[in-house]
């Protein structure tokens, strides 16, 4: 062989390498990679039960201002409203009652105004409601789509608000979506569902109370995911990262945790829900509830510490 063509192959070979090595790099850059929040919260460390009220807490919403914890919850009939310094203070905080037949609560708090979010059954929508303060009196403003129910509010870095709801409608199976709005008063643009055609087995016909909430500059949304079969035994929380753009998955949904406490499990109903995330004094927590399906039953919640700090 000579050298002209030895340096030929070599040539051949090394542009050979170079292509092979460009198309791995842009299948890897392209590739959905689970984000680190979702790792450390799916290996993170559990807590105990924090405290069980009389009828579960069930759906919730829990926000942290100036170190006081904000908390609204669904009592079975209606939202009870409480605030304390500390979460086991949450237990026995007065409650607040402010609109009788409002069901699962989102909160916010902007400009020294208290905005609430609850289901209203004889609408069938969720109604947004307003006060100077957080225990109320609360006047309504304005009626989400019909329909959209677990309503969750928040606001992204962007300025832009986020409504992430699970979808009643006829053939929606119970998914998640996600509306998007430049005002907590609206108006409302929906981007749709945010799986359209990746929903793995165990979320397949549910999403239930799914939240919004950005950390370290990445989007996600949480849920409680239900496969269809056996609703007493296999409500998941999961979690999954989203384009704030489009509003769409960016791969597949993790699954956080299944119930496998004592007290995931009252009532013979191994079912989690309610996934809420909160940057709690600088730590990644996402904060859940157990589902007893039953009024009359005491349930408590906890949560998921994902061991890494977070800015809040």
């Amino acid at each position: 062989m000579t050298v002209a063509s030895a340096w030929k192959d070599a040539r051949f070979w090394i542009i050979g390498s170079v292509i092979v090595t460009l198309v791995a790099i842009a299948a890897w850059l392209n590739h959905p990679r689970v984000s680190p929040l979702i790792l450390a919260l799916q290996n993170g460390s559990q807590s105990p039960e924090l405290f069980e009220l009389p009828n579960g807490v069930n759906e919730f919403d829990l926000l942290l201002i100036d170190g006081v914890y904000y908390f609204a919850q669904d009592n079975k009939t209606t939202t009870e409203l409480r605030s304390a310094k500390s979460l086991k203070d949450l237990a026995v905080a007065k409650s607040y009652t402010p609109v009788p037949d409002g069901r699962y609560p989102s909160i916010q708090y902007e400009s020294g105004i208290w905005h609430l979010w609850l289901w209203l059954s004889e609408k069938s929508a969720t109604q947004h409601f307003t006060s100077s303060k957080f225990e109320g009196p609360y006047t309504s403003t304005d009626t989400l789509p019909a329909n959209l129910a677990d309503i969750h509010v928040r606001k992204a870095r962007n300025g832009q608000y986020f409504a992430v709801y699970k979808d009643l409608g006829k053939g929606a199976q119970l998914a998640a979506g996600l509306l998007t709005a430049r005002s907590l008063d609206g108006p409302w643009h929906d981007l749709g569902h945010i799986f359209e055609n990746d929903r793995d087995a165990w979320h397949a016909s549910e999403e239930a109370d799914p939240a919004f909430f950005e950390s370290s500059g990445r989007s996600y949304v949480s849920f409680a995911g239900w496969s269809g079969t056996d609703h007493s035994q296999n409500q998941k929380l999961g979690m999954v990262e989203v384009d704030p753009e489009t509003g769409k998955a960016i791969g597949k949904a993790t699954i956080l945790l299944e119930a496998s406490k004592p007290w995931h499990i009252k009532n013979n109903q191994r079912k989690l829900f309610n996934p809420v995330f909160l940057c709690d004094q600088f730590r990644s927590r996402m904060f859940f509830a157990q589902n007893v399906s039953a009024a009359g039953i005491p349930a408590g919640w906890g949560f998921i510490d994902a061991n890494t700090p977070c800015q809040g």
